[in-house]
């Protein structure tokens, strides 16, 4: 039996550990609130031309960062505008059936517009599903098929005229004329009393500023080599982006690495994404036989890859059949292979690992740079396209 003096002995010790141990969790969520960001730690951009073109290339790197408690954000360039939008009124009315465009702004009619805002809302959704926050997601609103163009018509206020349903007439851009008609778009979001202006200008300035905000320490964006023109001009984009940044001493830009994905390439006779190899490699189409990177215009195979295993490539496999305007079941021949001839077109991009490409930020391109042409010739372009 304990006494009097034992229980209060015994009291002051449980009520010594108590506290003890009430102070040490304090101080170790103390210690864990005030702890500082892993300076080391990655923060990510994955830039797409269009709103399906991160999950093709970067599904992988998207899960991954979150898993590792990254900062990750996904930029679309674009929302895939098509020049010629198909309507009930001719032949191609079956596209809207096929594809369930709907009327998503309610304005009575289907168009490019709601194309291109269901075109978001598929994206939306597969980024969802690997756990990004809707919040992290950043559209541009620029047209698609046309950022070259805007790219090498940036001068003296030379722009294509948004009046004609993306044709490819230019004419003098008064300033306000040709603006995004995508309510959610970036610039309009954090500039409430500027319209998003189709120019060169505003498409770097709008990259700037998510930069500046945002300090990347690393992009994923398409290689220059890609076949589509709003690939190519994409990264050219991001790369004047960039060196403005320098130029003004922002010191995060300095240390930003650019990531390098495919998703377009062809040569003579060759078929890309290779369907049997595990890669994204190439294949000769006349012998089926596999082409090596070094024989191509880029000159080398990617010397950066991230690991799938069997339930993420189930996981993407699933992802991409969101994408419901873009027909990813869509069957395509590989003639003559006498193998494998039958594949879906966006389900070839599921393979064993993702792949790009980790080079310098400024590297030689076959892209038709404006600035790099000489006078004649840069002469010759803006009369010949201002006169289209």
């Amino acid at each position: 039996m304990f006494n009097k003096k034992d229980n209060l002995y015994w009291t002051l010790i449980i009520l010594l550990v108590i506290v003890f141990s009430v102070s040490n969790i304090t101080l170790k969520i103390a210690k864990a609130v005030s702890q500082p960001e892993n300076p080391h730690r990655r923060r990510i951009l994955v830039i797409a031309p269009h709103p399906d073109d991160e999950i093709l290339s970067c599904a992988k790197v998207i899960s991954e960062a979150l898993n590792n408690g990254e900062k990750i954000k996904v930029l679309l360039m674009t929302n895939g505008d098509i020049p010629q939008f198909p309507t009930s009124k001719n032949p191609y009315k079956g596209f809207i059936t096929n594809t369930g465009v709907h009327d998503v702004n309610e304005n009575g009619y289907i168009d490019n517009v709601d194309y291109c805002y269901q075109r978001q809302e598929e994206t939306i959704k597969a980024d969802i599903k690997l756990g990004l926050d809707a919040k992290d997601i950043i559209f541009l609103g620029y047209p698609g098929g046309n950022l070259w163009r805007l790219y090498n018509f940036g001068y003296n206020g030379i722009s294509f005229d948004i009046g004609h349903p993306f044709d490819t007439a230019f004419a003098l851009n008064p300033g306000t004329g040709f603006v995004s008609p995508y309510k959610n778009a970036y610039h309009s979001l954090t500039n409430s009393n500027n319209p998003t202006v189709h120019s060169r200008s505003y498409i770097i300035n709008d990259l700037k500023d998510i930069f500046r905000n945002f300090k990347p320490t690393d992009i994923y964006a398409p290689i220059e080599f890609d076949d589509n023109s709003n690939h190519k001009s994409t990264t050219i984009f991001i790369r004047v982006a960039l060196q403005e940044l320098k130029d003004s001493k922002e010191e995060f830009a300095f240390n930003v690495r650019l990531h390098r994905y495919l998703i377009h390439f062809s040569g003579n006779n060759i078929s890309y994404p290779d369907p049997n190899n595990p890669k994204l490699g190439l294949r000769n189409d006349k012998n089926c036989e596999a082409v090596k990177w070094e024989d191509t215009k880029i000159g080398m195979a990617p010397n950066g890859s991230i690991q799938l295993d069997s339930d993420f490539k189930k996981l993407k496999h699933e992802i991409i059949d969101y994408y419901s305007t873009q027909y990813p079941r869509k069957k395509i021949l590989q003639p003559p292979c006498n193998r494998n001839t039958e594949v879906l077109w966006m389900h070839q991009y599921v393979k064993d690992r993702e792949e790009w490409w980790d080079l310098p930020l400024e590297i030689d391109t076959d892209f038709p740079i404006f600035e790099k042409l000489s006078l004649k010739d840069k002469t010759l372009f803006f009369l010949k396209k201002l006169f289209h």
